[in-house]
């Protein structure tokens, strides 16, 4: 039975025919089956799809079927903007046509990026923007708002800076609503009933988690949801549950206000105000502004070198003056509340009123510790302008909240990743999340022929990072010099230490100078991504976001080298802190922690190298202790199952199979074309 009458029935049978490039595969007929499942019967579920198993189709037709026969209504929560826009730009319609079936969708992005016709008014005035740029931007955006149907910045031609979007782009606590004289025009009001009349929500983890944070404001109504690319998930749960503020956000709120140099802001521009109550007004804001810069110091001074990530042990560490001058503002702000002519001036300033306090409430509780199971820690980071100092915190464990305000309110909840398990076990992941027993479970394999297609590398006599690091980054280095000789591009080198990463980087420059040596934080993600796939002499070096959610399919890419397994740094606050928890409850912070962590991530890295069914190449571990260290089988485990080579000359061989391989290929492809050409 075909995934479509698996679905449908006997009348979607022959629908294969029409779904162009469909390749048969009993994973995705495995995991349809389970989604079918999970919504017949409203159950939670946990899904591990491989790479190439087809998990968009696996999981849409389900929602399709159940959302159509039930009326109910479905949010896909995705981490990346690519998924999103393969599944509304590709899968959907696509599925549309060949269905026959009329159901609607809609994507679903913050309100943030939509334009505001009524701001672009007000705050639209060449005068008000010093910057020659800005002011340039703002004409095409001006000339834009009049043609486009949508409004959204993901639609300009080019991309704003933030601080002229900022002032013109729609903000929830300054919309008008119905008492806009643009009401009727609004490019989000549109939008959000296109979306009410949806019966599929395609969302990201951050909106979603802000509809949850929002008691549902932010989204429509929705009965079941799927959160695809769900190893991302725990990072953005502890962000909305945790807090933030630094000195940056503060400065860019006052100067919404008034800005010191350029006058811009609203304050000036509420009517009716005395000249005294203007400098009053201005007086007060820069009391503020200057104790944000004693207290910033206090802070910066406390953490010493110039890039740092802090714990906070003790309460009171710090005094928030911010606290006095925040309140002198807030009362003169509020009295002159009562006196305002004007709805717009009101909403400017009761949000402004709102996030003063909020800054300080979330000051006040970071620095006295309010939140029992939170983490506390200070970061510090040097920028293009300036030093960036933030006070955070978050929770040690998110299952509880989690489950409470997910699990337990919406049913089903079906969570999909190709890293989800860890040696085929989804117990990590049902801790984390407080998923009970009771929960669907699939472990899909990939299809891909991993067993001829990939070499993992595992170079002898490498040091013990964990005993030796000096010996080991030297042995490291030159092992990395070996492959870069052997690929002459191709080739991605991940790390899991910005430091380090910039420190080869700048040694592979000087030793290959005809090569493209690119490097994680010298410009965009997607500028990277582009510029390693039009030169096949490049070799690019990441961390985190490397690791994960990139797709460089084909022969672009043919060799991952992993530095080290990733295991987290030991003085990192949240691991630090997590791990001290556990031990507590007399648990082993290492196997409860730090190797379940470590394991998805290898896997992760692994996973950029094979993307298609014809795609091969090398992964090189270059860590020892993943052969050496009991635990090392637990990785081997959980990667898929490929050929080992321990030696250069294994890699060298294993380089000879590949070009003749695609050697082979292309003569086929060649005799493919002339037999085509016969026929004609």
């Amino acid at each position: 039975m075909n995934i479509f009458s698996q679905v449908f029935g006997d009348s979607k049978k022959h629908l294969l025919q029409r779904y162009k490039g469909f390749e048969s595969r009993p994973q995705q007929a495995a995991m349809v089956g389970h989604m079918m499942d999970v919504f017949k019967n409203k159950k939670h579920g946990l899904v591990e799809a491989g790479t190439g198993v087809g998990k968009s189709l696996a999981y849409l037709l389900p929602i399709i079927h159940w959302s159509g026969k039930t009326g109910k209504k479905v949010v896909i929560s995705t981490f990346t903007k690519a998924l999103q826009e393969q599944l509304v730009r590709k899968d959907l319609p696509r599925l549309k046509d060949v269905l026959g079936i009329d159901f609607k969708y809609a994507l679903c992005v913050g309100s943030q990026n939509f334009l505001c016709k009524r701001r672009l008014q007000k705050n639209g005035a060449p005068t008000l923007f010093a910057n020659e740029k800005e002011r340039q931007q703002l004409k095409r955006i001006t000339e834009w708002a009049h043609t486009t149907e949508t409004g959204m910045s993901s639609d300009l031609f080019f991309a704003p800076n933030n601080s002229l979007w900022s002032q013109i782009r729609r903000e929830s606590e300054l919309c008008m609503r119905r008492k806009s004289p643009y009401f009727n025009e609004c490019f989000y009001y549109k939008k959000r009933k296109e979306m009410f009349k949806a019966q599929i929500f395609i969302t990201n983890h951050h909106l979603f988690f802000a509809n949850i944070a929002s008691g549902g404001k932010v989204l429509p109504p929705f009965d079941a949801v799927v959160f695809d690319e769900a190893h991302t998930l725990e990072d953005v749960v502890t962000k909305y549950l945790g807090s933030e503020v630094n000195n940056y956000q503060i400065r860019f709120h006052l100067d919404s206000y008034g800005h010191p140099k350029t006058g811009r802001g609203f304050w000036r521009r509420i009517k009716g105000l005395s000249k005294d109550n203007i400098q009053t007004g201005i007086v007060l804001a820069e009391e503020i502004r200057n104790a944000s810069e004693v207290f910033f110091h206090d802070v910066m001074s406390y953490c010493g070198q110039e890039s740092a990530k802090v714990r906070i042990r003790d309460k009171g560490l710090f005094s928030n003056h911010l606290q006095e001058p925040v309140h002198r503002l807030t009362l003169f702000l509020e009295d002159i509340l009562k006196t305002v002519e004007t709805k717009e001036n009101e909403l400017e300033l009761c949000a402004f009123i709102k996030k003063l306090h909020e800054i300080v409430d979330t000051l006040n509780g970071i620095i006295d510790m309010k939140m029992p199971d939170y983490v506390y820690w200070i970061e510090k980071s040097g920028t293009s302008r300036g030093t960036r100092c933030s006070l955070h915190s978050a929770p040690l464990d998110i299952s509880r909240e989690f489950r409470q305000k997910v699990l337990d309110r919406i049913r089903p909840a079906v969570f999909v990743s190709a890293t989800v398990s860890v040696n085929n076990s989804f117990d990590f992941y049902k801790r984390c999340f407080g998923i009970k027993e009771g929960a669907s479970e699939l472990i899909a394999g990939s299809p891909f022929d991993y067993k001829n297609n990939v070499l993992l590398y595992l170079p002898e006599g490498m040091p013990d990072p964990g005993k030796e690091p000096e010996e080991y980054s030297a042995a490291a280095f030159k092992e990395v010099k070996r492959m870069v000789t052997l690929m002459r591009g191709r080739m991605f080198v991940l790390f899991t230490n910005s430091a380090l990463m910039r420190k080869v980087s700048i040694e592979l420059k000087t030793s290959f100078p005809d090569l493209h040596v690119l490097m994680q934080g010298e410009m965009s993600t997607p500028q990277l991504i582009s510029k390693f796939k039009k030169n096949p002499r490049s070799v690019l070096l990441g961390t985190n976001t490397f690791w994960q959610g990139v797709d460089i399919p084909g022969r672009a890419l043919e060799c991952v080298v992993i530095w080290k397994l990733p295991f987290s740094v030991p003085d990192d606050p949240v691991p630090q802190a997590k791990m001290e928890k556990l031990t507590k409850e007399g648990k082993n912070a290492f196997v409860h922690y730090q190797l379940p962590k470590a394991i998805v991530m290898t896997r992760q890295g692994f996973g950029r190298l094979i993307r298609t069914q014809t795609d091969k190449g090398i992964v090189a571990i270059l860590d020892p202790r993943i052969k050496t260290k009991s635990y090392g089988e637990r990785f081997f485990h959980s990667l898929p199952e490929c050929k080992k080579g321990h030696t250069l000359d294994d890699v060298k061989e294993f380089l000879k199979q590949l070009k003749g391989d695609c050697v082979h290929e292309k003569e086929a492809k060649s005799n493919r074309e002339k037999n085509k050409e016969k026929s004609r």
